[in-house]
């Protein structure tokens, strides 16, 4: 009874999971978004781009982060890919022993 219980434990703990990396995965990829959008309107352009180039004044902050949002946002994506898959196979190899039987 013990096995069964931990078993059934660590299939409801991988399920959510999968769910949890799935909803941090969104919310990653929607802060990146927003992210891109405010850099590209935060760019400079003409003669301050000219300076920012020269290394005379600095871009914008938001300009600089968002490669790095747009790194964690991969990131998170490929980790919540890597979960439902790993879960996906789980499952895929629990029917396949219960059609055994």
């Amino acid at each position: 009874m013990t096995k069964l219980r931990w078993n059934l434990k660590k299939e409801l703990e991988l399920k959510r999971l999968a769910k949890s990396t799935a909803a941090v995965s969104g919310l990653a990829g929607a802060a990146s978004a927003a992210t891109g959008v405010a850099a590209a309107l935060a760019a400079p352009t003409g003669l301050t781009a000219l300076s920012v180039a020269l290394g005379i004044s600095s871009a914008p902050f938001v300009v600089v982060a968002a490669p790095i949002v747009a790194g964690l946002a991969v990131a998170a994506g490929t980790t919540a890919g890597v979960v439902r898959f790993c879960t996906w196979y789980k499952e895929r190899s629990d029917e396949d022993e219960s059609e055994c039987k």
